[in-house]
């Protein structure tokens, strides 16, 4: 990864705090920082304006399968986070998106720490055709209160 690149990403990790837990910038310079949990933020901007995450720049606390299948549908360029799925780390890269972690582990843990991400679960098994549907069928579930 470059140098520019990786300053970029270092800066962008740096935002997440207090509520933040994405900042993009855009492949035009902008930089829009979310709040929400999990997956959520990402979604929504893949949903909203999914031309926003085309060559951005992203830095999420947590980067699972989903938030990797997300991002490389979307066509980011390169992202960071302190944690990134094994899973996820070799789905960035088979799809030429550049990968910054602090840590790999073969999996994301829950919230409550008991057990495995609900959404790495749920995509575990399934074709990568899938994925989307499966995240939108997850994000469903979350939106109306539904057990995952």
């Amino acid at each position: 990864m470059t140098d520019s690149i990786m300053k970029q990403l270092n800066g962008l990790a740096a935002e997440l705090h207090d509520g933040i837990s994405l900042a993009v910038m855009t492949a035009t310079g902008s930089v829009m920082l979310l709040e929400g949990r999990g997956i959520m933020p990402l979604w929504r901007l893949y949903k909203e304006a999914p031309r926003a995450l085309k060559g951005a720049l992203v830095a999420d606390k947590v980067i699972g399968l989903g938030a990797a299948a997300v991002m490389a549908e979307a066509g980011i360029a390169a992202c960071h986070a302190p944690a990134v799925s094994g899973k996820a780390l070799d789905f960035l890269e088979k799809h030429g998106i550049k990968v910054y972690a602090d840590d790999v582990p073969e999996n994301i843990i829950n919230r409550s720490g008991t057990g495995p991400c609900p959404l790495e679960s749920r995509l575990d098994g399934k074709k990568q055709s899938d994925y989307l549907a499966e995240i939108a069928a997850f994000v469903d579930d979350i939106v109306n209160g539904r057990p995952l």
